[in-house]
């Protein structure tokens, strides 16, 4: 996947097994189950953060930590219902 924010952040990520619909993608919104697509030999997301656009890359870990808090296990399908019961 690749994600251009309207900040000029750019988000990459690779390996997914499965992606969601092409469109916006707003706070909270799943964007793929993590897999091992390509060259990978196990479950896994590649996941670049560019702040300022594509070409820029830092580490994502602190981005990730600090905003990941509704984590879902990897057993779990891309479309199951938040605990909310929302989809």
């Amino acid at each position: 996947f690749a994600l251009n924010a309207d900040n000029g952040d750019y988000y990459f990520g690779t390996h997914l097994l499965r992606f969601g619909s092409p469109g916006r993608v707003d706070p909270g919104d799943p964007i793929g189950q993590l897999g091992a697509g390509g060259n990978a030999t196990g479950n896994h997301l590649h996941f670049e953060y560019h702040p300022g656009g594509d070409g820029n890359p830092v580490n994502p870990y602190p981005l990730a930590d600090a905003h990941c808090h509704d984590r879902v296990p990897m057993d779990i399908p891309l479309d199951h219902p938040r605990e909310d019961g929302t989809p």
